[in-house]
């Protein structure tokens, strides 16, 4: 007497050697992909003002597990050394000094000087032809 018929013992089989690594080799993948998605509501957030002499490039940060925070830069041309911009990613690296400052709930908790820093140039106008004319 059968409990399965030979048919069923061939799916079982096939899914047991086959599904089971490739749904946990996707799990990895489905991971990046939920932290990735995260990353791009972080970077929603980023903003640009605009000050005679530079920028302050600033993001605000309240993911889960984190006090409320805003980061901001204080990027002055005269101070910045060289910058490089990727076409494919849109991504500008900044390189010089750079004064990062750490807001949490609405109180300055760091100041620190950066050598280098990246953001997105995803805004209406280039960031990076703005450096081009005042770099």
């Amino acid at each position: 007497m059968r409990i399965v018929s030979s048919n069923v013992a061939d799916i079982i089989f096939l899914i047991m050697t086959f599904g089971f690594p490739y749904g946990l080799s996707l799990l990895s993948a489905i991971v990046y992909i939920i932290s990735a998605g995260g990353e791009y509501r972080l970077r929603r957030r980023e903003t640009i003002t605009f000050a005679n002499g530079g920028f302050v490039y600033s993001y605000h940060d309240d993911r889960v597990g984190l006090s409320d925070a805003i980061f901001a830069f204080n990027v002055l041309y005269e101070n910045i050394s060289k910058y490089e911009y990727d076409d494919k990613t849109k991504i500008l690296t900044l390189y010089g000094k750079i004064i990062g400052d750490t807001y949490e709930n609405g109180e300055l908790k760091t100041s620190d000087e950066y050598n280098e820093i990246s953001l997105l140039d995803v805004y209406d106008f280039s960031v990076k032809q703005l450096l081009d004319e005042n770099c």
